[in-house]
């Protein structure tokens, strides 16, 4: 039994005739199946230990002076936060969202806290979606578990502050970025799904933290060394999808 399945892995491994081929095909698909069911149980656990980092202990200190300062604004209506915001050093996105917030799940330590833990755990998920676009899958878990256990991002995923939404907008608006630069060619076009997600991000972003600034700064230099590229590259810039969108 060993030899023949010896021989049978042979088999599989020439490039020999379409026969051999088609008959190894549901062996490699089982192989390969088996191999994502690995790997979702892998990031499913990451996910899962994430959550439990930032929900352990999360009411374990009472509110301090800016949290406070959150869940008061937030407590009030709509009108009133946004005009209390043009007055503050903060946009009002969220304090808009910690409203709602308040009004569905309460206004105790743990419960003001959850949205940012929730935020924290959605940073994880984000930073394993951008990082399996430049690294192997073992790469893209490894970027997340260091998400996951970052005591950094541990942190403000239990303030009741902006912070963590403010960095899940931004990876949210790397990747889309990175997944229009990717499709430019084959779709060249800017009025699609992706460049109307990478217009959200880049609102919501800077409704909730003013610093977003920066990082919308940055993709922008990134996309025109990107045109610098396909200039030497190809001789011409990438004009034509860009028109398109005028």
């Amino acid at each position: 039994a060993g030899k023949l399945a010896r021989r049978r892995l042979a088999l599989c491994a020439e490039p020999g005739r379409r026969g051999r081929r088609s008959a190894c095909a549901p062996q490699e698909a089982s192989t390969v199946k088996r191999r994502l069911d690995r790997h979702l149980v892998a990031l499913v656990a990451l996910l899962a230990l994430a959550l439990a980092l930032r929900v352990w202990r999360l009411d374990a200190q009472s509110l301090w002076n800016d949290e406070g300062t959150s869940v008061a604004l937030a407590q009030r209506d709509i009108a009133t936060i946004l005009r209390n915001a043009a007055d503050d050093i903060h946009p009002p996105l969220y304090y808009i969202l910690l409203h709602f917030w308040v009004r569905l799940v309460g206004s105790s330590e743990a419960a003001v806290r959850g949205l940012s833990a929730l935020c924290g755990v959605g940073v994880v998920g984000a930073t394993y979606l951008l990082a399996r676009r430049v690294l192997s899958d073992q790469g893209a878990l490894l970027a997340s578990l260091f998400a996951a256990c970052s005591p950094f991002q541990v942190y403000y995923s239990q303030e009741a502050r902006m912070y963590m939404p403010a960095t899940l907008l931004g990876l949210l608006l790397v990747l889309a970025c990175d997944t229009l630069f990717s499709r430019w060619h084959w779709r060249a076009s800017l009025r699609s799904p992706i460049a109307l997600a990478i217009l959200l991000t880049s609102s919501a972003l800077l409704h909730t933290h003013y610093y977003g600034a920066t990082l919308l700064i940055a993709v922008n230099l990134a996309f025109l060394i990107w045109m610098g590229v396909e200039w030497r590259v190809r001789g011409r810039f990438p004009l034509d999808a860009l028109w398109r969108c005028l």
